[in-house]
């Protein structure tokens, strides 16, 4: 029976957070920064009750429901730096473009720094979308599917929410006059690779034990975005009314958005 619980208690959090996201004040676009604000606090709201009610439930079983959620302090450093370092291999190419073009210099910035802190969008995408998006999927969800699953199914099934949470653009692309076969096309695309990085993130918390990790990996790769290889197989998926490119919407952004 507590399975059972577990489970669709894991199944109904994505659910309650996105719905929170058409809670709040909706006549404005979704990147808009007051919208975006009240995003955040309603999102804030789901992950605290997420985690109050995964600790309720975790609690049935251990004495320390929150060291099963990865709330923890042993372990930390080589929870954020193994994972991370690991991140970065993947990401060598990457990397070594930002430092042929002189971009990392912004790393070491004040002014940078403070630009990107007042900054709503990068605030959405480096802090608010990682940080409530694990919190809600690995350590609420994730912990609860484990206590009945193998870590193997965890790892592979359980980041199908985590893809799907992300079809809820649509509505957006939608709004912005994009048909419903193209914004379908690209949300459908989205949902592939967003899958693929929540199996990732989700082995790394299964093997850790440790939400920080999940939760900087996440920051790290929405701040150097996808490989451009992924890039250039978005902008080829051919709308096949038109027979052409779909060329009608901004990939990069598209590319940014999370569930948030």
């Amino acid at each position: 029976m507590q399975c059972i619980i577990y489970t669709v208690v894991a199944a109904v959090i994505p659910c309650i957070y996105v719905g929170s996201l058409y809670l709040v004040e909706n006549k404005l676009r979704s990147n808009h920064p007051h919208t975006l604000r009240k995003r955040f606090r309603a999102v804030s709201i789901v992950c605290a009750f997420s985690v109050v009610l995964s600790y309720i439930l975790l609690k049935l079983r251990y004495d320390d429901p929150l060291d099963k959620m990865g709330f923890h302090w042993y372990g930390t450093i080589a929870s954020l730096l193994l994972p991370t370092f690991l991140t970065m291999i993947f990401y060598t190419g990457t990397l070594l473009m930002i430092y042929m073009d002189g971009s990392y210099e912004m790393l070491f910035s004040a002014k940078e720094w403070k630009k990107a802190m007042n900054n709503i969008q990068w605030i959405r995408h480096i802090i608010m979308g990682p940080l409530t998006e694990e919190i809600a999927f690995r350590a609420c969800g994730a912990s609860l599917i484990l206590q009945c699953f193998p870590g193997l199914v965890t790892t592979f099934v359980y980041p199908m929410f985590f893809s799907l949470c992300h079809m809820h653009h649509v509505l957006d692309d939608l709004n912005g006059g994009l048909p419903l076969k193209s914004a379908v096309l690209y949300r459908l695309f989205q949902s592939s690779y967003t899958y693929l990085f929540g199996v990732y993130v989700t082995y790394i918390f299964t093997q850790t034990g440790h939400i920080l990790g999940p939760i900087l990996v996440h920051s790290f790769c929405n701040t150097v975005g996808l490989p451009s290889v992924w890039l250039n197989a978005c902008t080829s998926i051919v709308d096949s009314r038109n027979m052409k490119i779909l060329d009608k919407v901004d990939e990069s952004k598209f590319l940014d958005d999370g569930i948030l």
